[in-house]
């Protein structure tokens, strides 16, 4: 009995997985104690002290992975400093900044003597407590990364010139596709991050009026070749909308009455552009010969939607010169149209009085 109260003395209970109860003697106590102390803590490599005061002023005796991410932070820093006058210039609008500024650009001598000395220091200290590293292995180390980025310069070049001409490309690119004239088309239909941030698929819901695009007709433009006559069709593209078109109207010629309609999706709160295109229809594509010189605004869609209030269901309305606006088109030829609402569809009440 004496020895065994000694072993459940120095045993522990332990409950495995499946609810039975064993004993732990004091080496397999001392292993999970080990465990977690290299669980909650920087020490994964046996034989580690951690902080000690051994030597002035104090060691890291901490994984070696952890004192190499210490002297990269602290080589960041160094850098930082150096350029410290740089970056204060960035700022110029804090009246510290621009007074530190101003004082390093008259005494440049006086602060590069000071941030070499402080960056020595930091450096010499930063070293002389992590065991795992001296001078020697860190200059040995600054000059390995020297010529890796050296080896590797033709390759940053090449990245970089890429990345400048797309930069240069996204810049200019609103002239681009117009040397291309394919300016008037959307290739992204999908909402910006912006947008989701700010909701607005959701208020577009509340802001889209539906649209009616009335087509009269097109005045003396360019035939679309020299031995046939235009089969003529119009193209209509509007921010997010999918291009709509009207039927071709074959042999039309320069110039005629289309009496054509189209409907379209208006966000108001969009800064979108109508653009209208003038097509001749031919094997094996269709052909461009007109198309608006300045694509419409919404704003300037709005206006004309408030000036007309008649739809082609409306009653009120004639196919003529006093119900349409004309719009010069490039590079000639005119091209009549009119905007109106969308009339609202009758409510369940009206369609039965109409017997629908």
């Amino acid at each position: 009995m004496g020895v065994e109260s000694e072993a459940m003395a120095h045993s522990a209970v332990h409950s495995d997985r499946y609810g039975n109860l064993t004993a732990l003697g004091d080496g397999e106590l001392e292993e999970q104690g080990t465990q977690f102390d290299r669980f909650f803590s920087f020490n994964d490599e046996p034989g580690r002290t951690g902080l000690t005061f051994d030597k002035w002023p104090f060691r890291l005796d901490i994984d070696t992975q952890f004192q190499d991410w210490i002297l990269v932070g602290m080589s960041v820093t160094v850098v930082m400093l150096w350029m410290l006058p740089v970056l204060a210039g960035q700022c110029r609008d804090v009246n510290f900044c621009a007074k530190f500024q101003r004082w390093t650009h008259m005494h440049s001598q006086t602060w590069v003597c000071l941030s070499t000395v402080l960056n020595l220091v930091l450096i010499f200290n930063t070293v002389n407590v992590l065991p795992d590293w001296t001078m020697d292995s860190y200059i040995k180390y600054c000059f390995r990364f020297f010529w890796w980025w050296v080896e590797h310069l033709p390759k940053f070049l090449i990245s970089f010139a890429i990345l400048l001409v797309l930069y240069i490309l996204w810049m200019f690119k609103d002239r681009v596709v117009t040397a291309l004239g394919i300016d008037y088309l959307t290739f992204v239909r999908i909402p910006s991050c912006m947008d989701i941030l700010t909701l607005k698929p959701i208020r577009s819901k509340y802001s889209t009026v539906p649209v009616e695009l009335l087509i009269w007709k097109v005045d003396e433009v360019q035939a679309a070749s020299w031995v046939g006559v235009n089969s003529v069709f119009v193209e209509a593209h509007l921010g997010l909308n999918q291009p709509v078109s009207t039927r071709v109207y074959h042999n039309l010629g320069n110039k005629g009455e289309l009496k054509a309609t189209l409907q379209l999706n208006l966000d108001t709160a969009e800064k979108a552009q109508l653009w209208i295109i003038v097509k001749s229809a031919g094997f094996p594509a269709s052909q461009e010969i007109a198309r608006l010189e300045r694509p419409i605004e919404v704003k300037d869609l709005m206006y004309q939607l408030t000036q007309a209030t008649q739809s082609v269901a409306g009653g009120d309305f004639e196919w003529n010169d006093h119900h349409f606006l004309a719009h010069s088109l490039q590079p000639c030829g005119q091209i009549w149209v009119r905007f109106t609402r969308v009339p609202s569809a009758p409510d369940d009440s009206q369609t039965a009085l109409l017997g629908v």
